[in-house]
């Protein structure tokens, strides 16, 4: 067990309505979600129009309407939905999502989705789904009642990897290198250049990264254990037809082994990319009843026979 760390995230939305503000909160209600789900604050960056902080297990992004938060390990993030939930009223809140990655050790976590769910449901009425197969990769996510409209740019784009190859692979499992070393060697910083970046190395390995620009996002948590290797990119910037341009610039700096993709947005019309060296093992399309058009697929390598460009289907 000492070797073993649950990188797989869970992760949670609340929009809030019109005329409120996450902005007018003070700053011990950011400290006691971060508690509530078992981490802790570790630095904060900020400008204008976000504050995204950095956690002991992954980060919390906060924008006048809305937060996100993304933790990993053995954290209870539903303790934080709660706790948002003391904080404001139901009716304040235009939508609450709460998504849940199936986990490498589910033995050893403090809660599984179905009783986060049921606490959750005991605040805030919802409806619960699952994307991809049960035996493979999946993801489960709640969302509230309440009908939402979300704006048609509001997008959020998860790319989840697992297994770490080439060069990327001895670096994030280098003890020697600094954050910045790891920057440097890697280019992480560099996928959306002229972001403002936050980022920590842990011991005795482990990476985090935080970046914003504007009210634009994107973070970066890099558990490489042999036992449970996994990274999360997550961002809130590219449009339908950058989702290309970004999952090929993830790829190269990660080279995974295999990866799920998740994709926000409010349209479901197709639109096709071309993945070379992947294959898609599954897909899931569904319009949920908060507003979201969710695209959800597991992707592997593909054999040397079926290497070139694999066509996905974001519909």
């Amino acid at each position: 067990m000492s070797h073993i760390f649950e990188g797989a995230e869970k992760k949670l939305e609340i929009v809030i309505r019109e005329g409120l503000s996450f902005f007018d909160w003070p700053e011990k209600n950011f400290i006691d979600l971060v508690d509530a789900a078992g981490t802790k604050i570790l630095s904060k960056i900020e400008n204008p129009q976000c504050r995204a902080y950095l956690l002991s297990e992954s980060s919390l992004f906060v924008w006048s309407d809305r937060i996100t938060m993304i933790t990993c390990g053995q954290t209870t993030l539903v303790g934080a939905a709660l706790k948002a939930c003391e904080f404001l009223n139901v009716e304040d809140i235009d939508t609450l999502v709460y998504e849940r990655k199936n986990e490498y050790f589910p033995q050893y976590q403090k809660t599984d989705f179905y009783e986060d769910i049921r606490r959750l449901n005991e605040k805030i009425q919802g409806k619960a789904y699952r994307f991809g197969d049960t035996d493979e990769h999946y993801m489960l996510i709640f969302h509230s009642n309440k009908p939402y409209k979300p704006h048609k740019d509001d997008t959020t784009l998860e790319i989840l990897m697992y297994g770490l190859t080439g060069r990327s692979r001895e670096i994030f499992n280098n003890p020697g290198f600094s954050a910045t070393e790891i920057r440097e060697r890697t280019g992480v910083d560099k996928i959306f250049p002229g972001f403002q970046v936050d980022d920590y190395s842990f011991s005795p390995i482990g990476y985090s990264l935080n970046a914003i620009r504007d009210s634009q996002y994107y973070t970066i948590h890099v558990t490489p254990q042999d036992e449970s290797p996994y990274v999360s990119f997550e961002t809130n910037l590219p449009s339908r037809s950058e989702v290309q341009k970004t999952l090929h610039a993830v790829l190269e700096v990660f080279r995974p082994k295999s990866f799920d993709l998740i994709f926000f947005d409010t349209r479901s019309t197709p639109e096709r990319i071309e993945v070379p060296g992947y294959y898609r093992l599954s897909q899931v399309r569904q319009k949920v009843a908060c507003g979201y058009a969710v695209r959800y697929g597991h992707f592997t390598e593909a054999s040397l026979e079926e290497q070139g460009a694999i066509g996905i289907e974001i519909k």
